[in-house]
């Protein structure tokens, strides 16, 4: 559960955290801030719950709806139709 008085201690009880996303050096290091950001953390804790998956599938979810809302595709390109990509042909392969 998430309260006001949030910290990255209680992030990490509450499963906020993984091998790839550690708040061990946050707590070692006694940061002074409340911990992750409490909308962040619902929508992750959610995505979760709702889907069933690890702590790192729900916050690359996260992300690519945030990415959704503003226009953007999962691989960072504009969905506009508007848009105008400029450089090297977007199907060209390397």
């Amino acid at each position: 559960m998430i309260t006001s008085s949030s910290s990255f201690a209680s992030d990490l009880e509450a499963g906020l955290h993984s091998d790839t996303f550690s708040l061990t050096a946050n707590i070692d290091d006694e940061d002074s801030r409340n911990g992750l950001d409490a909308a962040a953390k619902r929508e992750v804790l959610a995505i979760m719950k709702r889907r069933g998956v690890d702590f790192d599938e729900a916050r690359r979810i996260a992300v690519e709806q945030k990415l959704a809302r503003n226009g953007i595709a999962p691989d960072g390109r504009p969905l506009g139709t508007l848009s105008h990509v400029t450089g090297a042909d977007a199907s060209a392969k390397c």
